[in-house]
């Protein structure tokens, strides 16, 4: 990974996004795409820990996510067919993005024009997806993250998913973290239409 890259995760973040720093870590970490020494990972935890100061961030329950879908259900639909006009994103967050050929950050092409990203924010904060979406390499899902929580290593994130094929494992509840789920296999709870609430977490 770049210096530059590792830089902007360690950048302090101003306002309400910093204190969901740890999040940001945990949502954005990839292993496919990003070869830390382990050095390099004890640092980005040592300094992220001292910038957020372990701030403890919560998971929406599967009740909440349900009544929020329906509530936004307009702007989510927005947001899902941006996505996929957009497929040569593999990320977009409120404040960094990766194209599915480059994850360095920053970077000069965004992939996607200013008036774009601010139109994703604006959604993203209308329907409390708060850390933006994730497309996985070689998947035709979508993430739409709404919590994380944990650091580089040892964290775990909810939010929708959606699919035009079916998802598995289906759970009948993502609340408490599902013992039964594997570190980085999602597990799903089907709402309609392919979308999801999804669970995942990594050791």
């Amino acid at each position: 990974m770049h210096r530059s890259s590792v830089l902007a995760l360690l950048h302090p973040m101003k306002d309400s996004a910093a204190e969901h720093a740890e999040c940001w870590l945990a949502a954005a970490w990839n292993p496919r795409n990003m070869h830390f020494s382990t050095s390099l990972r004890t640092m980005i935890v040592v300094v992220a820990f001292l910038v957020t100061g372990c701030r403890a961030h919560h998971h929406r329950s599967d009740a909440d996510l349900d009544e929020n879908f329906k509530e936004h259900r307009p702007a989510i639909n927005a947001l899902l067919l941006m996505a996929q006009q957009d497929s040569h994103m593999a990320r977009i967050a409120p404040d960094f993005t990766w194209l599915t050929t480059d994850v360095s950050w920053p970077r000069e092409n965004i992939g996607i024009s200013a008036e774009r990203w601010s139109e994703y924010r604006r959604l993203f904060k209308e329907t409390g997806i708060e850390l933006g979406i994730s497309r996985p390499e070689g998947s035709e899902t979508i993430f739409f993250i709404v919590s994380a929580t944990g650091l580089v290593t040892g964290g775990s994130d909810k939010g929708y998913a959606f699919s035009s094929e079916p998802l598995l494992p289906v759970l009948r509840s993502l609340d408490n973290g599902p013992q039964e789920l594997k570190s980085g296999q999602p597990g799903y709870r089907p709402m309609d239409d392919g979308w999801y609430i999804y669970y995942r977490w990594d050791d």
